[in-house]
Order: C-alpha cells, then sequence, then structure tokens
C-alpha cells in the first residue's frame, strides 16, 4: 500500500482542507507515512497569506525536497500557488499546483478510484477525533490539565444562578479543546479589502447549502460537542450565491433546542451592519457567545484606502448593538498597522478608537505586502520598524482591556 505525509501551513480554513486531503487520501488506500523519508506522496498544503508565511511554504517545500526519497513524489497545494505561482516555480517546483480551487488535480496524482469532489459534503467537522493520517504540524486541539480544569470550574460557576462570572475567566471557555467544532460554511470572500489575497486564492464565496451545515451542527451537538465555530473565509457574506443570507442561517442554528455555545469568525462589519435589524433576536437568544468583528484601522481615511466600506462610526455604533442586545458575547476585533500611507495621526486615531471601544480583546498584525494586490500600489509605504513600534503600543493597549474584563457578567437569571 502506498503512504503519504502531509504538512499544513496556516489557517484554520486551510487544514479543513487538509482535513479533506486526509479523508480522501484514505478513501483511495493510501496509508499514513510516519515521516517525509517514508512516504511515496508528499503534500505540501501552503499559506499565501503574508510574507512570512510565504516564506515558510517555500522553506517547508525545500526541506521536505531535500528529505524525500528519489522516487517519491512532492506535490504543492493549498493558497500560495493560486496567490503567487511565480515564486513557487522560482523555488524549483515544477509539478501539478493543486490549488483550493483544484482539488481535484489530487485525482490525476493519486490515480484515484474516488474523487476528492465526491468527498465534498461541503461542511467538514474538525476535531482531534477524526485526524486519520499523520499531519506534521497541524492544528491540534490542546489537552492542558489546568486548561480543562479552567474550564470545568467555569462551566461548574454558570450553573449556579444568579452568580456573576468575571469576562476574562468566561473567555478561556473559548480556548479549542476536545469539546469545539469546526463546521464550514463557505470558501472564498465577496469583499475587494486592498490588502487581501484571499479572493484571489480562493475565489468569490461559495457557500455550503443550510441544510447541510444545520445537518453537520446538528450531528456535532449530539456527540456532545458544546462549541460550534463556524469556519470559513468571511461569514457575513454567506448564503449571497445562494439567493439566501447569513440571518437565516444563524436562525436556523440558534433555534436548535439543544445547549450549546456558537462562535463567529472573520465577520466583516459591513453585513452584519446590513443585516443587524434580522441579527437582533438572534443574538437575544444567548448562543452566540464568541465573535471575532475584525475592525483594521481606527482612522477613517485608511478605513478608505483599504476599501472595508465601512466608516468607525458605524463600527462603534455596531459594537454598541451587540453590548445593548446580548451583554455576555464575548467581543472581538483585529487591527493591522502600517498600512501604506498610514501616518502617525492615523495611528493615533485608531489607538484612542480602540482604548475606548467595550472590547474584550483584540489581536494585532503588521501590514504584510501581497503582490497582485490593490494595496501593494499605493504611494507612501511605512518602514517595518514603525509598524512593529505601533504594534507594540498597542498590544500594551490590550492589557488594559484585560483589566477591564475583570467586570463581572450581569446578573444571569
Amino acid at each position: 500500500m502506498k503512504s503519504a505525509y502531509c504538512v499544513n501551513l496556516g489557517c484554520s480554513e486551510n487544514h479543513l482542507d487538509g482535513l479533506l486531503i486526509d479523508r480522501y487520501l484514505k478513501n483511495n488506500d493510501w496509508e499514513s507515512a510516519d515521516s517525509p523519508e517514508d512516504a511515496d506522496l508528499i503534500i505540501v498544503n501552503s499559506c499565501g497569506f503574508t510574507k512570512e508565511m510565504e516564506r515558510c511554504s517555500i522553506n517547508t517545500y525545500k526541506e521536505l525536497m531535500s528529505l524525500k526519497r528519489p522516487d517519491a513524489r512532492v506535490i504543492f497545494a493549498g493558497c500560495l500557488p493560486a496567490i503567487n505561482k511565480q515564486v513557487v516555480q522560482n523555488s524549483g517546483y515544477e509539478d501539478v499546483l493543486v490549488t483550493p480551487r483544484k482539488l481535484h488535480l489530487l485525482d490525476s496524482v493519486t490515480n484515484a478510484s474516488i474523487s476528492i469532489d465526491d468527498l465534498k459534503s461541503g461542511c467538514i467537522p474538525f476535531s482531534s477525533d477524526n485526524i486519520g493520517l499523520s499531519f506534521n504540524r497541524s492544528f491540534r486541539f490542546p489537552d492542558s490539565f489546568i486548561q480543562d480544569f479552567i474550564k470545568k470550574v467555569v462551566v461548574f460557576l454558570e450553573a449556579i444562578p444568579y452568580f456573576p462570572i468575571p469576562r476574562w475567566l468566561w473567555q478561556l471557555l473559548y480556548l479549542p479543546d476536545r469539546n469545539t467544532e469546526l463546521v464550514r460554511i463557505s470558501v472564498g470572500c465577496t469583499n475587494k479589502c486592498s490588502f487581501c489575497s484571499i479572493p484571489k486564492a480562493k475565489g468569490l464565496t461559495k457557500s455550503v447549502p443550510p441544510a447541510i451545515v444545520l445537518e453537520q451542527v446538528q450531528d456535532a451537538v449530539s456527540r456532545g460537542k458544546k462549541h460550534i465555530a463556524l469556519s470559513c473565509d468571511e461569514l457575513a457574506s454567506y448564503g449571497q450565491d445562494l439567493g439566501t443570507d447569513i440571518v437565516f442561517l444563524l436562525d436556523r442554528i440558534t433555534a436548535l433546542p439543544q445547549k450549546f455555545h456558537l462562535i463567529l469568525r472573520n465577520v466583516h462589519p459591513q453585513w452584519i451592519i446590513k443585516y443587524w435589524e434580522g441579527l437582533k433576536p438572534i443574538f437575544r437568544r444567548g448562543k452566540i457567545s464568541f465573535i471575532v468583528i475584525p475592525l483594521q484601522s481606527g482612522s477613517d481615511r485608511i478605513l478608505q484606502l483599504m476599501k472595508r466600506n465601512h466608516t468607525t462610526q458605524q463600527y462603534r455604533w455596531l459594537i454598541d448593538r451587540i453590548r445593548e442586545t446580548s451583554p455576555r458575547t464575548i467581543v472581538r476585533t483585529h487591527l493591522m498597522v502600517g498600512f501604506p500611507g498610514e501616518t502617525e495621526e492615523d495611528y493615533k486615531y485608531t489607538y484612542r478608537f480602540v482604548k475606548d471601544l467595550p472590547l474584550d480583546s483584540f489581536h494585532v498584525h503588521c501590514y504584510s505586502e501581497q503582490d497582485f494586490t490593490l494595496s501593494a500600489k499605493l504611494p507612501n509605504k511605512v518602514s517595518a520598524e514603525v509598524a512593529q513600534k505601533r504594534g507594540k503600543l498597542l498590544e500594551r493597549l490590550e492589557w488594559i482591556n484585560f483589566f477591564r474584563a475583570f467586570r463581572w457578567f450581569p446578573m444571569r437569571p
């Protein structure tokens, strides 16, 4: 029996593709190789979202090329070949390029009797229970004794009526573990942010039919999963290709009678603002426990250059509505520093704006220029040193948010 060795790099969405490849190989009678030296086939499921991940993907490919057997085949897959095919070819790679939208090209590589397209249910539950082949460097849910103990304490406290739980302790419930399930709802993105390469890598949003998503959520909950994270490249534009929308999907999911926490990630604010009246009663049900709404900048001028299609005032309005409607929902954002044209004044706008926002936490990252994006053509580049300095100052600000999180939740009925 032939053996395969696979490496997954990048985001959890990429790891879901890795899990699909895992299932595909097993269904076609491939077994797992313990090391690249033992494999007949090596697959590099790459990431090209940032220059750092681009370098990591290329270095991983070169490392595996040096370790493989002479008769083994190495396949470059994932986002990088779609985002920057030239850099892959410059590394010396001459074989087939398997991009996220062309996973079926693996069929000819593996001489498959079952096509990878036949395995696509459109939604793949993801947890450490169902990983089959050895995926080096792949995503793993941590099994820390301390983490498990703290979560049990939070769950115990949650069961006590009228006992308030501090927000910082509540957030620990959403650290990924064996009770978390990632359920894919879509691939790709319809937004046109000037800095983002996801549309180039994965195309416009392609949504999984609501009935399939609901079936997967019900299956996960019936297996005892307490946290359901909806996996996608951008959540809030879900369904536009199917003639539906995210309101319809979330209404069906949160209407399920079982008790579980719903985690929403990669939520573009423009769509949540647009659909807020429909989403408001859904948030009131209390099942949306965690949401990530990237802001990127607190400067309206920079937001316009980023083509984010919302203003800081609209973003503040949205966060205030979520706080009013569902006070116990944990709200997190992402911030970008060093975007082309960002002045010191723009940065200070961001600092002051975020400082006053009622957020629970945020993630700061420096702008990483990608070829073929609109932002790569913008003038007035910000040096890496300046961007890193701004990023560190914002990271210090997050400690203020941490201490804010010591405030208590409202009393619970």
